[in-house]
């Protein structure tokens, strides 16, 4: 299973945006909410999930969007599952960390 990464900042301060792969490009509109998992924010790396879950661990803040990404940052107890929005049946979730 795959996943998009794009990595913004430097060491002491990343920001890391994650996609399910078949995301990619799409709008999701519900009411007046949109999610725009646009190619520019989210198009960097195409890599396994499993490794983009091991990118968490240094990111200041992340966004994940997809219910593979989001179902894998659940398992590994990155999110907490009252943390989970959905627009349009698509679970997204946003990650801060605070020092």
């Amino acid at each position: 299973m795959y996943v998009y990464v794009k990595i913004y900042g430097r060491s002491d301060d990343l920001i890391i945006a994650i996609c399910d792969e078949e995301l990619l490009g799409s709008v999701f509109k519900e009411g007046d909410v949109i999610l725009d998992v646009s190619r520019e924010f989210f198009g960097g790396s195409k890599m396994l999930i499993e490794d983009s879950i091991q990118l968490l661990n240094n990111a200041s803040s992340a966004i994940l969007v997809g219910s593979n990404i989001v179902s894998k940052a659940l398992e590994a107890g990155y999110i907490h599952p009252d943390a989970v929005s959905r627009i349009s049946e698509i679970p997204y979730a946003y990650i801060i960390k605070l020092s």
